[in-house]
């Protein structure tokens, strides 16, 4: 950052202004002059662009890019749009989340629950870039326009009955209702193993829906079994005796629990109501998929980072 000084001048009404930077004070002004125009929040124009907005627009830097404005009083850098060039050409054009929501695009886990997908040959209208918690980088998310669809179910995809117990939770008594398996599959690690059973996601996913009141309380309940369980193996194998020392030891040491746990004992149930409430918005939202990982979330693949969640459309 520059640090020159402000080139100050007297206003009618007896304030400072700056001739090179355009602020306005009401006394002298002891910092550094930026030595570009200065703008507040609100009157950015549009062919600026903070640096760290680049990259969710396919946007960096050219060689030699200088600044052309500062943002407010932080003086966070402003560059014109013609500084800038692509970084991957190939990809279609490029928008934040937001405007995916105002221009109403589409992606393809949303069209998947509204029984649609991409016509033959389209390409995608816009690209969004998202954080994959999972793999922690960045990556595109194709965006389709609704002229640019056809009614018709995506390739369906098939779930295995080890998945539904392990990543969905679901009992024996959840998995019978359910119904029966779509495929059975010899199993490929024993040769005389029972066959594998496969479930359909859609049916999966519809089942889950139809019952996400449910299905939300179970996992929260669900989920406490478990976590009270592998937190006190040891300690339920040993026996009675050394499962009260454990217990005695716990109320003492509260950090350790495990954070379900810990929320569910030290929350209101007014706040247990709303994580509830939240896992039936996601059920039903037209994000959710259902995949062998568990039923996750086109948008935030590791949970919503707000509750309720800003992103929630209910699907049709």
């Amino acid at each position: 950052m520059n640090t020159l000084k402000h080139d100050l001048t007297k206003t009618e009404d007896k304030r400072y202004h700056c001739t090179v930077c355009g602020a306005t004070w009401k006394s002298k002004s002891s910092t550094n002059c930026p030595g570009v125009h200065r703008y507040e929040y609100g009157e950015v124009p549009k062919d600026l662009l903070l640096e760290w907005d680049l990259a969710p627009l396919n946007l960096k830097l050219k060689e030699g890019a200088i600044r052309a404005a500062v943002l407010s009083v932080s003086y966070y850098s402003l560059y014109r749009r013609e500084d800038t060039e692509f970084i991957d050409s190939s990809l279609p054009e490029a928008i934040t989340w937001n405007e995916r929501s105002r221009r109403n695009l589409k992606t393809i886990g949303e069209l998947k629950k509204l029984n649609k997908r991409p016509k033959e040959g389209v390409k995608p209208t816009a690209v969004a870039r998202i954080h994959d918690d999972f793999k922690d980088k960045y990556i595109w998310i194709d965006l389709y326009k609704d002229e640019d669809t056809e009614d018709g179910v995506i390739e369906n995809k098939f779930i295995t009955k080890s998945s539904l117990k392990q990543n969905y939770l679901l009992s024996e008594g959840w998995i019978k209702r359910i119904g029966e398996p779509d495929r059975l599959v010899p199993n490929p690690h024993l040769r005389n193993a029972a066959p594998m059973q496969w479930f359909s996601s859609s049916r999966v996913e519809t089942f889950l829906v139809e019952n996400a009141e449910e299905y939300a309380r179970w996992l929260i309940t669900r989920k406490r079994k478990v976590e009270i369980y592998e937190e006190n193996r040891e300690a339920i194998q040993a026996g009675a005796e050394e499962w009260r020392v454990r217990e005695n030891a716990r109320r003492h040491n509260r950090s350790q629990e495990p954070n379900l746990l810990a929320f569910l004992r030290d929350h209101s149930e007014q706040d247990k109501n709303i994580i509830e409430k939240q896992v039936y918005s996601c059920l039903s939202c037209a994000s959710g998929c259902a995949f062998n990982a568990g039923f996750l979330c086109a948008i935030y693949p590791s949970g919503p980072s707000n509750i309720p969640c800003p992103d929630y459309c209910r699907r049709r």
